[in-house]
């Protein structure tokens, strides 16, 4: 009867090289998808819907699921001490804009409508330390 639970060093070695070989495919896929987003800095308008940059930065945020408050802390992170009221007037302004009265409907209509299209350039700048947060994988070294 074998242990199934215990590995010898050349299982363990394979095993490492396909978790490997694997990691290195979806790095490359996820490069390709983040490059074609980051190509060109279109402007934020969706079946004429405008958006200024900050309210978009808000969507977007809202879109990767994050919660009023912590898409706050990001927004703080990227410009600055943002007053509370400023983020609420930022999202009450996105569900005026879509015609929507909740976060889900604003998320479900930004999709059907296909408004998010590329990360916001504030997000993407040297000087931000969270861009690694969206961006590691364009500046990581292979194993």
């Amino acid at each position: 009867k074998q242990n199934c639970s215990v590995l010898d060093e050349q299982n363990l070695i394979n095993l490492m090289t396909q978790m490997h070989e694997a990691l290195t495919h979806i790095k490359q896929y996820l490069n390709i998808r983040i490059n074609q987003m980051a190509i060109a800095e279109p402007t934020p308008e969706t079946n004429d819907i405008v958006l200024s940059a900050r309210e978009y930065e808000m969507l977007f945020l809202l879109f990767l699921g994050n919660s009023d408050l912590d898409a706050a802390r990001y927004l703080n992170k990227i410009h600055g001490e943002i007053p509370g009221y400023t983020i609420i007037k930022y999202k009450r302004q996105l569900f005026d804009k879509f015609k929507v009265a909740s976060t889900t409907e604003l998320i479900n209509k930004a999709s059907e409508l296909n408004a998010i299209t590329h990360v916001p350039v504030s997000f993407k700048t040297a000087n931000n330390p969270q861009y690694a947060n969206f961006y590691a994988i364009e500046n990581s070294a292979t194993c």
